[in-house]
């Protein structure tokens, strides 16, 4: 869940509405950890699956207007490092860089109204995520 680009965030506030987006992925991830038993662990991974990104629109009086995206990860990758803090718990930082395309597209007006259909000019994408992940049991 999260917040909109600064130029639809502008519109919303224009117009008094609220807005929300909303992202999933799931799929197949494989790990692979180089030094398990050490203190510090780095670790690789890549994993493949089908991603979903949609914005919802309301203004007040108004239908909701959502619209989606969905298709397909082909490549996500991952690596890091595991501090072993204690024999149950690990941290550590981490990059997570995925390539992916939208296949297909939904506009609902929130009248019951709607459409489903293909992207005719698909585009790859990416995503970049930094962070701290936490293991149990490393």
């Amino acid at each position: 869940f999260g917040g909109v680009g600064d130029r639809l965030h502008s519109t919303c506030v224009a117009n008094d509405a609220t807005c929300l987006t909303v992202t999933f992925r799931t799929g197949l991830e494989v790990l692979y950890d180089f030094l398990p038993d050490r203190l510090v662990n780095p670790w690789i991974g890549y994993g493949i699956g089908y991603e979903g990104s949609g914005v919802g629109i309301s203004v007040p009086g108004q239908p909701e207007l959502v619209i989606a995206g969905r298709g397909i990860e082909f490549g996500h990758f991952l690596g890091g490092f595991d501090f072993r803090l204690s024999s149950t718990f690990g941290l550590g930082p981490f990059v997570d860089f995925s390539l992916g395309e939208y296949l297909s597209t939904r506009v609902d007006l929130g009248t019951g109204e709607g459409a489903d259909g293909s992207i005719a000019s698909k585009a790859m994408h990416e995503w970049l995520s930094l962070g701290v992940r936490g293991v149990f049991f490393p």
